[in-house]
Formats: C-alpha cells, sequence, structure tokens
C-alpha cells in the first residue's frame, strides 16, 4: 500500500499537511500540483517529490493515487477539468478531502475509469502547522474499490478509518463544525465580552487558557454531559437573567446566543438525570419567556 505513487493537488494547509505525514509514512510523493509553483517546490524538497507540476499542465507518467485538497466548491470544476486531459485515469485512485461533500463530485473521473472516494480527517490544519494524524479518525465514503483504498491509508497512517453513508456524511461533517469551529467562535465571542471590561484580546485568550484546556480534557475524560458546570447545569436561573440582561445592555448582539445556548446547555443537564427534569422544564420555559422579550 505505501508504495502507490502520490500526487497531491491543491496545497493549502491540507494539502501540505497530508504531503508531510503520508511522505513520513513511507508513500512515495511522485508529484504535487499547484497554481504557485515556487511554494511548490519549497515543499517537494521537503518530500522528496519527483515533479512538480503547474495547474493545468501535463500530469506525469505514473499517478497512482490522486487526492484532491482544493476548496469544497472548486472540486466539481478541478474534476472535470482533469478529466479532460488524456491521461490513463482508470489505473488511478482519485480522492477529495471534503468533509460535507460526496466522492460524486469526483463524478467526471469517475466516467473516465478513476476510482474515487472521499478521504476527509476529523482535525484542523493551519497552514505552517503540523497536525496529529495519530489516533484521529478519517471519514471515508466512495466506490467500494476505492474506500477499501481509503481504509488502507488511513491505517498506514495511524488513523482510524470511519466508513460513512451518503446519507450521513453531511452530519457527520456539521457534528465536526460544531465541534471546532463553533467552539472557536464561542471563545472568540467571550474574548469580545471581556473587551467590554476592558480585557485586551491577548489577555482575555491567557485568562480563559486555562478553564478551556481544563474543560476539554473533561470532556474526553467524562463526556460532555459529565463535564458541564456552570448556571445552566445547577439550575440557577437568576445568574442567567443576570447575565442576559448585562449582554443585552452591553453586547446585544450575543443576547439570544447566550439564551439558546443556555437552552442547549439545559436540555445537557436533562440527560440521564431524571431529579433535574422539574426544574430544566422551568428553566427552559424561563428561556423561552426571556427570547419572547
Amino acid at each position: 500500500m505505501t508504495n502507490m505513487r502520490v500526487a497531491i493537488l491543491g496545497l493549502g494547509a491540507v494539502g501540505e499537511d497530508l504531503a508531510r505525514t503520508l511522505h513520513g509514512a513511507g508513500f512515495p510523493i511522485h508529484c504535487l500540483i499547484s497554481r504557485r509553483k515556487h511554494a511548490a517546490r519549497a515543499l517537494a524538497k521537503e518530500v522528496d517529490a519527483q515533479f512538480v507540476v503547474s495547474y493545468g499542465d501535463e500530469l506525469p507518467d505514473g499517478i497512482e493515487l490522486l487526492f484532491l485538497c482544493v476548496p469544497d466548491d472548486a472540486i466539481s470544476r478541478v474534476s472535470k477539468e482533469l478529466s479532460d486531459h488524456s491521461y490513463p485515469w482508470h489505473t488511478v485512485y482519485v480522492s477529495h478531502t471534503s468533509g460535507a461533500l460526496l466522492s460524486a463530485e469526483l463524478g467526471a473521473l469517475a466516467a473516465r475509469g478513476a476510482k474515487v472516494f472521499s478521504f476527509h480527517p476529523v482535525q484542523t490544519f493551519a497552514k505552517g502547522q503540523e497536525s496529529e494524524w495519530k489516533g484521529i479518525y478519517v471519514g471515508i465514503e466512495g466506490a467500494e474499490s476505492g474506500v477499501h483504498v481509503g481504509q488502507r491509508i488511513a491505517v498506514s497512517l495511524g488513523s482510524i478509518p470511519l466508513l460513512l453513508n451518503e446519507e450521513d456524511k453531511v452530519l457527520y461533517h456539521a457534528s465536526a463544525v460544531f465541534a471546532s469551529n463553533f467552539f472557536v467562535t464561542v471563545i472568540g465571542i467571550a474574548t469580545d465580552i471581556l473587551g467590554q471590561i476592558n480585557v485586551s484580546r491577548a489577555d482575555a485568550v491567557q485568562l480563559l487558557a486555562p478553564l478551556i484546556q481544563r474543560t476539554c480534557q473533561n470532556i474526553v475524560e467524562s463526556g460532555p454531559e459529565l463535564a458541564l458546570t456552570g448556571p445552566a447545569s445547577r439550575g440557577d436561573v437568576q445568574t442567567i437573567e443576570r447575565h442576559a440582561e448585562a449582554l443585552g445592555n452591553s453586547v446585544p448582539d450575543k443576547y439570544n446566543i447566550y439564551l439558546e445556548l443556555t437552552r442547549a446547555a439545559i436540555e445537557l443537564k436533562r440527560r440521564n438525570n431524571p431529579e433535574f427534569e422539574e426544574k430544566a422544564t422551568l428553566m427552559a420555559q424561563e428561556i423561552k419567556k426571556l427570547l419572547r422579550e
């Protein structure tokens, strides 16, 4: 498996990290394809890539596995443009790394005989920073032959393959958005609120850091239900009302966000806590009233 010659098209944060990770796992990086050839050459030296190709140019012979690491809205177009190349696509496995889109986005290449699948690491990537692949899940969906190869690649990287049905993939990705993107957004809101009392953004992050780190640790160790603390988990309606009033006065655009998240926290606390049922019902009624106001 690790002797498959790999090409990677698109060298953003995901493409760069995937190239380094595959190279580290023993996969030969056959070709890097990018509109920015200078950056591609620098990465090629790191990963011993045999070829560097400008996007749109002819592809070198010998590609066995091609990853499209491009924005979601470009996948179908890039697939169509590649399919116009006179390349033996029936000899190539092709994957994209989108979390929300299906392997059907690669339909133009599939029509030329390529074996297609989607390969989405449940991980966050940032340009210039290495991300951990060992122990993470990789969502895989597509044609049977492509899925089989995707599974073996994930295992080769130390990851855990998660096979997805077409109808499940969007919800799978929405879950990841809540866990990562919205988590970051909520921390951004928390720093904005601290800005209302003249705490700088840099200081706000440091102020919240121990709380964030311990909360994440508790979630991983005990699950979200047991990790939940704060006024919603205690049934402290008066504190919730004070928070809502203060937010309404100082940062009114965060008022409804706070109340909707509080409502979700109440429902989380309600799970497996029958003794909390009556209090949760009363709190939910109060939240509904505050939202109306």
